[in-house]
């Protein structure tokens, strides 16, 4: 649904929500966009299917859960995000073709943009403050290195 800065940062704060890297959860929700320039974009890189993978290739090449994780959730919150245009999105590829949307915006809308990419900041900046307070949390996070 969005352009690329808002799902930078929408992967970055999700991965961020769930203990993971902020940087891979960024790069993960620019992923699904590498078939932008193709004529099934909004295809198969845009299935639920696919973020398990990308996050599998990820450990392969760094064996950090952190990192893979964090590329899983982004890749994932970039899926749900373009599912809520009216194009819709292949969440659901192989299993179905059918274009789901939820028809809430375009892809392009500068207000729907900017509200997702300043909550995304916002949640980031909550949360930072948050854990900073509950130290307990870095050892929930030690689990996932």
């Amino acid at each position: 649904m969005f352009t690329f800065p808002t799902h930078f940062l929408v992967g970055a704060a999700m991965a961020y929500l769930f203990g993971f890297s902020m940087l891979f959860g960024a790069l993960g929700g620019m992923l699904p966009d590498l078939d932008y320039f193709t004529p099934w974009h909004r295809g198969a890189f845009h299935s639920f299917v696919f973020a398990p993978i990308a996050a599998a290739v990820v450990y392969a090449l760094t064996r950090s859960r952190l990192k893979s994780m964090g590329t899983g959730i982004g890749f994932a919150a970039h899926s749900l995000a373009d599912w809520m245009n009216y194009w819709g999105t292949m969440i659901l590829w192989p299993f179905s073709t059918t274009m789901f949307s939820l028809d809430i915006a375009t892809w392009d809308d500068p207000v729907a943009n900017g509200a997702l990419s300043i909550a995304s900041v916002l949640l980031i900046i909550l949360l930072k403050k948050y854990r900073e307070k509950k130290p307990w949390l870095e050892t929930i996070k030690k689990f996932w290195r």
